[in-house]
């Protein structure tokens, strides 16, 4: 089930990236809280992480994804559908920091964003998460945190349809995150 939802997201992410860093997403007056740069983390093997485009084209524009509206369908496989409502696009983006899980790293990024939506409406409800990576993670295709945040909040909102955004992520350390995310 976790690797038909990766599937999916990954189709989806796939398939929805223009050939310009302008991408489909949603949330002018929604971005998170704090103004200026974001920081981005994100949970690649070191060969991923030496991959540039990879990191420009695919995985940043993706966790930015999840921090904007996106209608979901959740079918009775336990498979969520994902479809973007808005748009962002990433003015710049640096590496910041690494830490090593063994097999896998949690790289940070400072990713500078301008929201091109207009603002929505608030969540009606959060759910609050926490998860962890470790090596055993360092198998397959890795589900990024922020996506992993989204998706694993809409399956605990109990809504088979809506609308959902994650609000906040936090990284706390040893492969350790924190998670609000929107539901409306």
């Amino acid at each position: 089930m976790r690797r038909t939802a990766l599937l999916l997201v990954t189709v989806f992410c796939l398939t929805s990236l223009p050939p310009r860093p302008v991408f489909a997403a949603g949330g002018a007056g929604e971005q998170p809280a704090a103004p200026g740069p974001l920081t981005v983390n994100l949970v690649l093997k070191p060969e991923e992480a030496r991959s540039a485009m990879l990191v420009e084209r695919y995985l940043l524009p993706t966790t930015l994804a999840a921090l904007t509206w996106n209608d979901f369908s959740l079918e009775p496989s336990g498979n969520i559908e994902l479809a973007a409502g808005g748009g962002y696009r990433i003015l710049s983006q640096k590496p910041l920091s690494e830490e090593s899980l063994g097999p896998i790293g949690v790289y940070a990024y400072t990713v500078g964003v301008t929201w091109t939506a207009p603002a929505a409406q608030a969540a009606k409800k959060s759910i609050a998460l926490a998860f962890e990576y470790t090596g055993r993670d360092a198998v397959g295709v890795i589900l990024q945190p922020a996506q992993r945040a989204l998706l694993e909040g809409i399956r605990r909102s109990g809504q088979p349809k809506g609308s959902a955004k994650v609000l906040e992520l936090t990284y706390l350390g040893a492969g350790k995150f924190r998670a609000k995310v929107g539901v409306r």
